[in-house]
């Protein structure tokens, strides 16, 4: 066991060795005055993209809420209408029965005016 835990560390070592073998990057020209400015102004138009996008989604939560709200009014109007039309139905028949009595009750009192009672 002890013979594992010197080959590992030695294979720690050399992964170590390797990779501080490796140059760093290299940070390329320095930046001049103009092109800091453009760098920051290109950060300052990226942070008003991502605050309008900020500001679209939350008006298009708000949007979805207004929507829902409207489906669910509409689906209750919807309801109250075909109820109305319903009601509405029905009291065209009862007008239709009434108007039958009205018509039989007239014949009745007319044969009884016949018959001189």
């Amino acid at each position: 066991m002890a013979e594992e835990q010197v080959v590992e560390e030695q294979v720690m070592e050399e992964q170590l060795d390797e990779s501080a073998a490796v140059p760093a990057p290299d940070p390329g020209p320095a930046l001049g005055g103009d092109q800091v400015d453009q760098i920051e102004r290109l950060v300052g138009k990226v942070k008003g993209l991502i605050a309008l996008t900020e500001q679209n989604r939350a008006e298009l939560a708000q949007a979805g809420e207004e929507n829902e709200q409207l489906r669910l009014e509409n689906e209750e109007l919807r309801t109250r209408l075909s109820s109305a039309e319903a009601t509405s139905a029905e009291l065209s028949t009862v007008l239709a029965e009434r108007e039958q009595v009205r018509s039989r009750v007239q014949e009745l009192l007319e044969q009884l005016e016949a018959i001189d009672i």
